[in-house]
């Protein structure tokens, strides 16, 4: 069943709970969600997050951070009228 569900093999009994994914499987879009499925992955990719972002200057990190925010949003730049003078 998990076979089926997941289209890979699947391990019993084995040390720890890992599901791998390849570069080429990560670089696809998601034509789909998958609620169970983010559930799932979403506290393992948060810590491999956090620890990535550890080993980047404070720079990197804020570039990092803001295009995390604006992803699939169209970026503007709005001034206020007193930054005109």
């Amino acid at each position: 069943m998990y076979e089926s569900y997941f289209q890979c093999p699947v391990k019993f009994g084995a040390r720890h709970n890992v599901l791998i994914f390849t570069r080429a499987d990560v670089d696809q879009p998601f034509l789909t969600h998958n609620a169970e499925l983010l559930a799932l992955v979403a506290p393992q990719l948060e810590a491999e997050l956090s620890r990535h972002l550890a080993q980047k200057t404070l720079t990197d990190q804020v570039k990092g951070l803001l295009k995390k925010l604006l992803a699939g949003q169209r970026s503007t730049l709005r001034m206020s009228p007193a930054s005109y003078d």
